[in-house]
């Protein structure tokens, strides 16, 4: 069933999360389908669960279990090898595309790894034309999440077939 999103568009798929293991669950299996250049948007509330997802996207991508993988709020982004390099934007912070153009972003674009982006409504103009949009919201009672995926771009749509619910 498709439901609206915030961002005026309807998600491809809802998938319910039961608890934080579904959430990384969820991400590594996102991160078996990322090729290099993908851009996974994350969009919550605080503490929402955006940078749980960004651990599942970690362990996806092959990013060894002692690396901790935590939300880049002050430094704006994290790096993590793995299959392909992992940068873990956090815009939290940014208050403008000429900060974000400050940190390097386009050149990460440009890096060939994947970028996963919490507050991705602060990209402004810099929002990529392809993306995977991952907006992970309560659930009425609150006692767990839902993950509303929606391809933007791209063959996200194709892909987003073979992505086996947690």
């Amino acid at each position: 069933m498709k439901r609206p999103l915030a961002y005026g568009r309807t998600a491809d798929i809802t998938i319910h999360l039961a608890d934080a293991n579904a959430t990384v669950r969820l991400g590594e299996e996102i991160a078996r389908l990322c090729r290099g250049g993908d851009v996974i948007l994350l969009a919550g509330e605080l503490g929402g669960g955006k940078t749980t997802m960004v651990r599942g996207l970690a362990r996806g991508l092959g990013v060894p279990e002692e690396v901790p993988v935590t939300s880049p709020t002050f430094g704006i982004v994290h790096e993590y090898p793995g299959r392909l390099p992992l940068f873990h934007f956090d815009l939290y912070r940014i208050s403008g595309e000429d900060e974000l153009y400050e940190t390097g972003f386009d050149d990460y674009a440009a890096a060939g790894g994947v970028m996963a982006v919490e507050w991705p409504e602060r990209l402004g103009g810099m929002r990529p034309e392809a993306y995977l949009l991952v907006t992970l919201v309560y659930t009425r009672d609150f006692t767990a999440r839902e993950a509303q995926l929606t391809a933007r771009g791209g063959d996200w749509q194709s892909r987003l077939d073979r992505i086996a619910p947690p």
